[in-house]
């Protein structure tokens, strides 16, 4: 299958590295390969611009995204070097910091994040409610760590009259949180929900449908008998994956949610104050349980604000 630009020089360069390496590379030569095929020449001919605008056209979410992709790229060209084929490789000395951040693809960093309309498109095309509420509990700043504060919040910590939520670690109150209206409602329906469609009402999947098992926790597990049953982290995030998958957006992740959560009430303190200090940052870190100093947190976040 010749699915890389010089399919044999290439596939000699990957014959020395182990499976996992060798797919990842793949994976950029398959990428190469629009960009050499419409110039009809190798990576390895490429001059510095070219090779510039090559690596510009990855799908670069992050600093160290560039780095990878260029690491892959100068090993190519190093290799082409000791083989004959170029006596040059423009990619040497390249990688510093500044270098990087050149090559970070702006559009795919927002994309990484969603916002409350990205929320409300989701609720649309979500049947189970089980399913929806855990995006919206996350955005407004429950997750913990590896899901547990989502996993631990009963029916009893929600208090629908003034929409706030407790929230608990090791069985000790660690803060509470009030909560949207939209929020709460969906939490109500997942709470009164009884059957679990697991094909989101599509396809042949539409008639396997299981039976929710009430607990007293908000996020219930179906199909199985035991009422004392706690839903898992895996289950958690195989619900996200399957909204991933129907919503078509790569990035819907627990983490990646929840940050927007921060980046959104960080864009809400903004428009009222006009500016981020140091106050509202720990203000952020307080309501997401966040472990990171405010600066990092600043670091991380005031560019999408």
């Amino acid at each position: 299958m010749n699915d890389l630009f010089n399919q044999k020089l290439k596939e000699r360069f990957l014959s020395v590295y182990p499976e996992n390496t060798k797919k990842a590379y793949r994976h950029i030569f398959k990428s190469s390969k629009v960009t050499e095929s419409t110039l009809n020449k190798d990576v390895y001919e490429f001059n510095s611009d070219e090779l510039h605008k090559l690596l510009s056209s990855f799908n670069n979410r992050s600093e160290g995204v560039v780095y990878v992709n260029k690491s892959i790229l100068k090993q190519y060209l190093d290799f082409c070097i000791k083989e004959g084929y170029t006596n040059i490789n423009y990619l040497q000395g390249f990688g510093g910091s500044e270098d990087l951040k050149k090559y970070v693809d702006k559009e795919a960093l927002k994309n990484k994040y969603i916002t409350h309309e990205d929320l409300n498109e989701m609720e649309k095309i979500i049947v189970n409610r089980q399913d929806i509420v855990i995006p919206f509990l996350i955005f407004e700043g429950i997750k913990g760590e590896d899901g547990i504060e989502l996993s631990n919040l009963k029916v009893s910590d929600c208090n629908f009259e003034t929409n706030e939520l407790s929230i608990y670690v090791d069985d000790s109150l660690n803060r509470k949180i009030k909560a949207s209206y939209q929020t709460m409602e969906l939490i109500k329906d997942a709470i009164e929900e009884k059957v679990y469609e697991k094909g989101n009402r599509e396809s042949e999947e539409k008639s396997k449908a299981h039976r929710i098992i009430e607990t007293e926790y908000v996020l219930r597990v179906s199909g199985k008998e035991s009422i004392d049953s706690k839903i898992k982290t895996t289950t958690i995030r195989d619900r996200i994956n399957r909204i991933k998958t129907k919503y078509y957006n790569e990035y819907i992740t627990m983490t990646n949610i929840w940050y927007s959560g921060m980046i959104d009430m960080a864009k809400k303190i903004k428009e009222k104050k006009g500016d981020l200090l140091e106050e509202d940052y720990n203000e952020i870190k307080k309501r997401y349980n966040c472990s990171a100093n405010w600066f990092q947190l600043a670091a991380k976040i005031k560019d999408l604000v």
